[in-house]
């Protein structure tokens, strides 16, 4: 077995409206799904989730895709947090134990319906 997670035990699992970003992903690829999401398959809302480094990537998507859906179309919630990460140690270093503290975020984008007159 190996000591390393797999990216599923990371991330978690995701419904199909879920993007987890990371920090390997590409800007375009992210518009794109999410684009495809909102447009073809009809979803109300997408959630985008990203951690650590990918945080500042997933901001940037949200906004990119705010603007290419036009001012006022998507309505915007978003939450910040922080995760505790342990640290492992080898044998030969145990000055890596320990844990520290990584961000986490969470961007809820909904589809804003226009009001019935």
């Amino acid at each position: 077995m190996s000591d390393n997670p797999s990216k599923s035990e990371i991330l978690g699992s995701r419904e199909e409206n879920e993007i987890h970003v990371t920090s390997q992903g590409k800007i375009k690829s992210y518009v794109s799904y999410a684009t495809k999401l909102l447009e073809e398959k009809n979803f109300d809302s997408i959630l985008f989730k990203a951690k650590g480094n990918a945080v500042t990537k997933a901001v940037t998507v949200v906004e990119i895709i705010k603007r290419l859906q036009g001012s006022g179309a998507l309505k915007q919630e978003t939450n910040i947090d922080s995760q505790v990460l342990e640290k492992t140690s080898d044998e030969n270093r145990e000055d890596l134990e320990g844990s520290r503290r990584i961000p986490v975020i969470e961007i809820t984008l909904t589809t804003i319906l226009p009001k019935d007159v």
